[in-house]
């Protein structure tokens, strides 16, 4: 990504000295950042199935409340860099931790998720262009969950590539916004849950291995791929605000989404005792959701990097479903309501950016 630098004129407006009209992180070999990211997700399903027209009652785990969360901290070194970026990267896991809570036939089932990546030591490298990794201390994961990671500040990418005024818009792309949120790396470092065991407020504990069902509290993960549209705009504002002690620019940012859930084929087996007609072989699920988030990322002017995201907002999601079976005509409307929280917070240690004190 190319320096932005802010027009001179903006400064004064801002109430920022000269040295931080340029929006490029800084990544001077020796300098650390310590990074931790917590998400959230609470959901609300009403799931209303009927039979040849008459609702059916007492269908088992077919909706009810969940929640989920996923926090992680690390810390990044930067080894070796070039003209501003960083060639070689050490990251230190440090805390991990996944949790989630579902209702089933009115009991609620809690689970905590353990990852392999806790206290695990990787180093990034780029080599022709391609980012390789190597583990440094600690086991090594499965290849495919080393995906995704780069050298860079995930933050990095919600950054104009050219000059903005105060007032100034820019469009982030979808896979930009998305790196920023970290959406999918719960899903690739916490490892999978077990199945839960009998009784009332059931546990689980996790067990190695990432996926899909390991994603913590990352809602908004599953709604990047596919054929969803995004529409993401930043506007720099001339609002500024303390955060670690350092005057920030605040960056606003606005963030819809619209689309169709693909149709997909389900047959099933003997889910939450539904009977014939859940386990039937089922027509493809129609159905549709839509996003609106909004949040901030400051940008801490006196040491030149993104300090903090914050994103709240809501996930919305209808699903319907229908098919003759041997009882009769069957009949599934789902809706869901989600609200979704991310915080990003970056922060340079104490000790390892005393120059930026000059």
């Amino acid at each position: 990504m190319k320096p932005t630098t802010l027009p001179l004129l903006s400064l004064p407006v801002l109430g920022l000295p000269l040295l931080a009209s340029s929006m490029t992180t800084n990544y001077e070999e020796g300098r650390s950042y310590a990074v931790s990211i917590a998400s959230s997700s609470n959901t609300e399903t009403d799931t209303e199935l009927s039979m040849d027209g008459q609702p059916m009652e007492g269908r088992g785990n077919m909706g009810g409340p969940s929640e989920r969360s996923f926090s992680c901290s690390y810390t990044d070194t930067v080894l070796t860099s070039d003209a501003g970026a960083p060639l070689r990267v050490r990251r230190s896991f440090d805390e991990i931790e996944g949790r989630s809570m579902v209702e089933r036939r009115g009991e609620p089932v809690e689970s905590e998720q353990d990852s392999a990546f806790e206290g695990l030591t990787l180093v990034l490298e780029e080599v022709d262009g391609e980012v390789q990794i190597t583990v440094e201390d600690g086991d090594e994961p499965e290849p495919e969950r080393l995906d995704g990671f780069g050298l860079t500040l995930m933050l990095d990418a919600l950054l104009p590539e050219d000059d903005v005024e105060v007032g100034g818009t820019w469009e982030v792309e979808a896979s930009a916004f998305e790196t920023a949120l970290a959406a999918g790396m719960a899903g690739r470092i916490m490892d999978r849950p077990a199945p839960p065991e009998g009784g009332e407020g059931r546990r689980g504990r996790g067990r190695r291995r990432g996926g899909e069902q390991g994603r913590g509290g990352d809602a908004l993960a599953r709604l990047f791929s596919g054929d969803f549209e995004w529409t993401v705009e930043a506007t720099l504002t001339d609002r500024t605000e303390e955060f670690g002690g350092v005057e920030c620019v605040v960056i606003t940012l606005e963030a819809e989404m619209q689309g169709n859930v693909p149709e997909r084929e389900r047959t099933g087996g003997r889910r939450g005792g539904g009977g014939d007609a859940v386990r039937a072989p089922s027509t493809p699920a129609a159905g549709t959701v839509s996003v609106e988030l909004e949040g901030e990322l400051l940008w801490n002017t006196k040491q030149d990097f993104p300090a903090r995201l914050t994103v709240t907002g809501t996930v919305e999601s209808e699903e319907r479903r229908s098919r003759e079976t041997e009882r009769g005509y069957f009949e599934m409307n789902r809706s869901s309501t989600t609200e979704v929280e991310t915080t990003i917070e970056i922060a340079v240690p104490t000790g390892d950016d005393d120059e930026s004190d000059d």
